[in-house]
């Protein structure tokens, strides 16, 4: 019979031998539905950062430049502007971001001075390793966009970002961890064999689940806190070795739990 709840696994699984020796023997299936809610939780507050960073960004780098904005307007795949051409939009810091140039000779793309070139038919973009290019032809309806338009798609779309990362992280790391279970559990395979211990390969998975437990909570916070862009390099490593260390906590507890089992008479 089960000593452990559900719930109790994200705070037991950091330290308690009894709750793995429970995940082992008494604990049913592969404890995927448990993997898939911890995964929901954990990505709540990830993506709640993400969208708090992408407001940031765009309140304090993109807003600047949309004030600029002229009115825009393209009819039949031809961008035309409401004030003379060329007409460059600077950033916060006054440097050159975008270019209208509507003319019937625009000036070509090493000659733009920001990173953006919108012309009566097209939309460039300097990037590595190539230049991108957008093509306003195929747009036959009539548009007018103007600052209001511009700011309240922005607006909606920061409102929505947190809700587009989390459905798509949330299913994309689901998938990811289930196939490292997998993994962590062929390894838990031949952790038993060497130690003589009897232990089925659902219930490796079960354990491999749950050794994996602190390493999400871990990586949820280090994202939360913005530090994975500092400590991307070694934090793959170091999440490995760590789960790795539960899970030969978690079969090794199992290994105490069956030499100290009374001998039947």
């Amino acid at each position: 019979m089960k000593q452990f709840a559900l719930w109790q696994a994200p705070f037991y699984s950091f330290w308690s031998k009894s709750f793995y020796v429970d995940v082992a023997k008494n604990w049913r299936g592969v404890a995927y539905s448990y993997l898939f809610l911890l995964i929901c939780f954990t990505w709540v507050f990830m993506a709640i950062k993400k969208q708090m960073d992408l407001s940031y960004y765009v309140e304090h780098s993109i807003n600047p430049i949309v004030q600029q904005m002229p009115v825009v307007t393209i009819d039949k795949g031809i961008l035309s502007i409401d004030c003379p051409s060329p007409c460059t939009l600077k950033d916060s810091l006054g440097l050159p971001a975008v270019t209208f140039d509507t003319r019937e000779k625009p000036m070509g793309i090493d000659e733009m001075p920001g990173n953006f070139l919108i012309t009566k038919d097209s939309v460039y973009a300097k990037g590595q390793p190539s230049d991108q290019k957008i093509d306003l032809s195929t747009m036959k309806d009539h548009t007018v966009i103007d600052k209001k338009v511009a700011k309240q798609f922005l607006a909606d779309f920061c409102k929505s970002v947190g809700l587009i990362v989390f459905m798509i992280a949330v299913p994309l790391c689901f998938i990811f961890c289930i196939l490292q279970s997998l993994l962590y559990a062929l390894m838990g395979i031949l952790i038993t064999r060497l130690n003589k211990v009897e232990l089925s390969y659902p219930a490796l998975i079960r354990l491999s689940v749950m050794a994996m437990t602190p390493v999400l909570f871990i990586d949820s916070i280090i994202k939360v806190r913005g530090l994975d862009y500092a400590i991307w390099l070694v934090w793959p490593l170091v999440a490995f070795l760590i789960t790795c260390g539960y899970l030969i906590f978690g079969i090794s507890v199992q290994i105490v739990s069956e030499n100290n089992k009374p001998e039947s008479v």
